[in-house]
């Protein structure tokens, strides 16, 4: 889609149009007048030879630290500049001799970029506004960044918009813990960021979503209490690793939380190392939960913690080497589902509840955890299908030492290759065959060979993975 786009880096500054990838302003005119009735500024000197219809302009009060309102350039002469309504904040009062403009030039504060209240431009529906912050430097900030005013893409850059550059957004390591990022604005995307650190005391959350919210390839490292909280809304993730949070060891606290009847959903999420002997991998406290491609590594508790969740349900996943059990239930839930899905290794039970909850799992595999596969009290056997115990490691080449460790999760088991639930129900009146895929067990899967009939297996695209395209039909 096309964006309105503006500009963040840290050489910038917040006086700037927000409009190019300049730390710089093109043009600045001070002390100029300003009619807020016509929205016109008369310079005070200089031309405006170089000014175009369309360029966008900051203009603020002389003496401002941040610019009060972006505009659009709708009219000039030699010496004044029409604006027509604002594309963000809101225009000065009338002034004389004591108006400045600036045409162009990148912001400098991730602060400024994220909250400034921007407005859709052109068309019935308009356009979205996209800030790309530039990863030349790291984006420090040393306060909360709140996003509450409407719908805006955020996203990380390198050379050019869209390029997929990872820019950081770091909270600092000095003083008592705050959160750094709070979204309670709708259609918010957040996407190629890394956000690290939120302090040295206490527990706050790194990010905190409100809202309906996607995230895609996101980093949250280094925060004190939760690396990310649904608190509320929807939050979807594609791409997103959780690490190296709770530094507070706080009880009740997780790579990353869902509570307060939120919903998330997504695929390849990656919650590991948040270390704390008390740090839950993924904690369901409310809400309901729909995963697929999830890997849950080396959490110092339990690698998935539900508590009180509508519905819980996981395909793909690999939940390995974590200090409690790999899925700890607790208390009765309405429904938990697990699909295609590795508990290996972990400190106590593969799967475990303490009460007998609707639990279904279909082809999932166990092996290593310390107290089983499961717990007494975890379900009846015709609520377990496809029951796969491994006997060996599947997972030798992840490593269990010291960091860095192999971090590729596919499973190296052929009890695993192509034996996960792929099943679609379909009415007979309506169709001659069937639909059935073959994915592997767990979130990593092979990828296929070509060969036909019960080779190496792997995703393909399309709801049956088009094995036709790739060398002959499986099954």
């Amino acid at each position: 889609m096309a964006y309105t786009e503006f500009y963040v880096r840290p050489d910038g500054s917040d006086l700037n149009a927000g409009s190019t990838d300049s730390a710089a302003a093109a043009l600045t005119f001070a002390s100029g007048n300003w009619a807020s009735a016509t929205r016109v500024f008369t310079i005070a000197s200089g031309s405006t030879a170089s000014i175009n219809v369309n360029d966008l302009v900051s203009i603020y009060a002389d003496g401002a630290t941040q610019a009060a309102g972006v505009g659009r350039v709708s009219a000039k002469t030699s010496t004044t500049i029409t604006l027509a309504n604002a594309l963000g904040g809101t225009y000065p009062t009338d002034g004389t001799g004591n108006r400045t403009i600036r045409i162009g030039g990148a912001w400098g504060t991730a602060k400024f970029g994220i909250e400034f209240p921007y407005a859709y431009t052109g068309g019935t529906v308009g356009l979205q506004p996209r800030v790309n912050f530039k990863n030349n430097a790291t984006h420090n900030v040393t306060t909360a960044i709140t996003r509450s005013n409407r719908g805006v893409r955020f996203e990380g850059f390198a050379s050019a918009p869209g390029d997929g550059g990872i820019a950081v957004i770091d909270g600092g390591t000095t003083g008592a813990s705050y959160v750094l990022l709070t979204v309670g604005a709708n259609e918010t995307v957040l996407a190629n960021f890394t956000f690290q650190n939120n302090g040295a005391t206490g527990s706050s959350t790194g990010l905190l979503i409100n809202a309906r919210v996607r995230m895609e390839n996101v980093r949250a490292t280094g925060m004190r209490g939760h690396g990310i909280e649904a608190g509320s809304g929807n939050l979807n993730v594609f791409e997103v690793e959780v690490d190296n949070c709770n530094l507070s060891n706080t009880a009740g606290t997780a790579g990353l939380a869902v509570g307060s009847n939120a919903i998330l959903t997504g695929r390849r999420l990656v919650i590991h190392d948040n270390a704390g002997s008390n740090t839950q991998g993924l904690r369901i406290s409310s809400g309901s939960v729909f995963l697929t491609d999830l890997i849950i590594d080396r959490n110092g508790s339990h690698g998935i913690f539900v508590n009180a969740t509508l519905i819980f349900s996981i395909s793909s996943a690999t939940v390995h080497n974590n200090g409690g059990a790999g899925l700890a239930v607790n208390g009765n839930t309405q429904t938990v589902y697990l699909e295609n899905s590795n508990f290996i290794s972990n400190g106590t039970f593969g799967c475990d509840t303490t009460a007998d909850n609707q639990i279904r799992e279909v082809n999932c595999g166990f092996w290593g955890n310390t107290s089983g596969a499961v717990s007494s009290n975890y379900s009846t056997a015709a609520n377990r299908t496809g029951v796969i115990t491994y006997t060996s490691n599947p997972l030798a080449s992840v490593g269990t030492g010291a960091s860095p460790r192999g971090g590729n999760f596919i499973v190296n088991d052929a009890l695993a290759t192509g034996t996960g639930r792929g099943a679609f129900r379909q009415n007979s009146t309506h169709y001659n065959s069937t639909t059935t895929s073959y994915p592997d067990v767990g979130a990593g899967q092979h990828q296929d060979s070509g060969s036909g009939g019960g080779g190496t297996s792997g995703p393909r695209i399309g709801s049956n993975f088009i094995p036709q395209l790739l060398g002959g039909a499986r099954g």
